[in-house]
């Protein structure tokens, strides 16, 4: 079965605000178009899910068994989206390190290489180096992309 989550967060939408007309607007939809969704997800559902009065809707029995049903997948798939984001921007993490010249010059290559070779498997790192047109410190940053 396919899901038709744009179907379901229309559906939602009219549920909520209890007219097809502030739903279209919440969603920045026409009218038309919004009403092509729900036609499509109640064809795809096998029965009407509202009851259509002229300037108002109601939801019919089924429509009433999916509506927390819905906002439950919304909520699930909001929490999934926010944990991946979470994972990948504790992965994109950045390690600047300040020194002397002579170290930059002599070790830093060294420790680089050894750090670079322990994050074997982890998400592509690049290093950058820069020095500070004052003089005297030189920085290198080490972080994912």
């Amino acid at each position: 079965m396919r899901v038709d989550v744009l179907g379901l967060q229309a559906f939602i939408s009219i549920a909520e605000r209890g007219s097809f007309r502030a739903a279209a607007s919440h969603l920045n939809l026409s009218q038309t178009a919004l009403s092509h969704r729900i036609r499509k997800l109640e064809e795809s559902l096998g029965t009407p899910l509202f009851l259509r009065a002229t300037r108002q809707v109601s939801l019919t029995a089924a429509g009433t068994i999916l509506l927390p049903r819905a906002r439950r997948i919304f909520e699930d798939l909001g929490s999934a989206l926010n944990e991946v984001r979470v994972d990948v921007r504790e992965g994109n993490e950045q390690v600047t390190v300040g020194v002397l010249p002579t170290v930059a010059a002599h070790c830093m290559p060294s420790v680089i290489a050894q750090g670079a070779a322990t994050m074997v498997g982890s998400a592509p790192a690049t290093i950058a180096f820069s020095a500070r047109p004052s003089g005297g410190w030189r920085m290198w940053h080490s972080g994912s992309t």
